[in-house]
């Protein structure tokens, strides 16, 4: 169970390569405390904190893994974001940073190969 986020697009366009955001709308938090599970049309991600001070939502499958192969760099920014007006969005990333949070997150919505690296 968990909580959908809207994903907000830049006004240049696509700059995903292909990730999530190039085709839903809305994602599935899995990790924030919520009565909605994935769907077909609403993918799951989960918000983590990667760095000091910074949350961003990645991709994963309905069990919560990454879906990063060995192979893979990333996750990527692809330009949008993530948010929702319902306050356990917030404190879940509060919870995560240690201090209080307003706004989105950046979406982290793509893995890269070789091939998408030029190796």
């Amino acid at each position: 169970m968990g909580l959908i986020l809207e994903v907000f697009r830049c006004s240049y366009g696509d700059c995903s390569a292909g990730g999530i955001s190039s085709k839903y709308k809305e994602v599935t938090a899995i990790n924030c405390e919520g009565p909605f599970d994935p769907a077909p049309d609403r993918p799951p991600v989960i918000l983590e904190s990667h760095v000091a001070n910074c949350v961003r939502a990645v991709p994963v499958d309905t069990d919560g893994r990454p879906l990063r192969r060995p192979e893979h760099t990333g996750p990527m920014f692809g330009g949008c974001y993530v948010a929702s007006s319902d306050s356990r969005f917030g404190e879940k990333v509060r919870a995560l940073l240690g201090h209080k949070f307003y706004g989105a997150v950046a979406l982290h919505d793509r893995y890269e190969g070789p091939a998408q690296r030029g190796d």
